[in-house]
């Protein structure tokens, strides 16, 4: 659930990406980002994963462009629509139209599109898991494209080049807001938590809390433990 979390993270005063509204098709879209005086946001799935339903969508004047996992199928006057493993790029109205309101019948919501830093000339975020009060295991995620969700094609950027470019204390910082985050969530313990840095690495903003979010293949953290390892460790110390 997308909705819910940011009013909870509103509650808290969690620095995170605004939100912006529920989506109920093209025009109330175009209504909201006047409104909110924003002329890019992105578009989700209120009940999604996996960066199924997710779109980039920059409104400039009377161009207009859609970026997301988004295919669609015109076939014998119907549309269809798939998810896919390529980023694909819409900038024809009734394209767009028909995407945003064929999506809207399933629940859209809509956020700020804040700019990423860039890092090693890609734009980044990162994937950090959360596991009983620690931040355990962190991966760069690095792009060409605003989303930078790994099956789309994203590359794991350098974390170490990246802890010692931002400094120690900045580090530190991220983690306990990652921490500060799922402490919200009363009853989570394990947490897959995305975060963003603004350009040149001056603010960081959440982005969502995944109740999954640890599909994260040979990446250990300091005792060696991959994310499912270190699960199984912390429920043994349970039972």
């Amino acid at each position: 659930d997308k909705e819910k979390p940011h009013f909870l993270l509103e509650q808290y005063s969690i620095q995170k990406t605004p939100f912006l509204g529920m989506i109920t098709d093209y025009y109330q879209l175009h209504s909201v980002m006047t409104q909110t005086n924003c002329s890019q946001v992105f578009i989700k799935l209120a009940h999604g994963s996996s960066a199924s339903g997710v779109m980039a969508y920059r409104r400039n004047n009377s161009k207009e462009s859609l970026l997301g996992s988004v295919e669609l199928i015109r076939e014998n006057g119907k549309i269809k629509l798939y998810n896919s493993l390529k980023i694909r790029h819409y900038t024809k109205q009734e394209d767009i139209q028909d995407i945003i309101n064929t999506l809207a019948k399933e629940k859209l919501l809509a956020e700020k599109w804040l700019q990423k830093s860039i890092f090693d000339e890609k734009t980044i975020d990162l994937r950090m898991v959360y596991i009983d009060g620690k931040v355990e295991h962190t991966v760069v995620r690095s792009s060409e494209y605003p989303m930078t969700n790994l099956h789309l094609g994203s590359q794991r950027g350098d974390l170490e080049k990246l802890q010692k470019l931002i400094g120690d204390q900045k580090w530190y910082n991220l983690q306990n807001q990652v921490i500060q985050t799922v402490n919200c969530f009363q009853e989570s313990k394990i947490a897959g938590v995305d975060i963003l840095f603004t350009p040149n690495f001056k603010k960081s903003f959440i982005i969502e809390v995944n109740a999954f979010g640890d599909l994260l293949p040979n990446v250990v953290n300091k005792q060696g433990f991959t994310t499912y390892e270190e699960q199984a460790n912390y429920i043994s110390k349970i039972y």
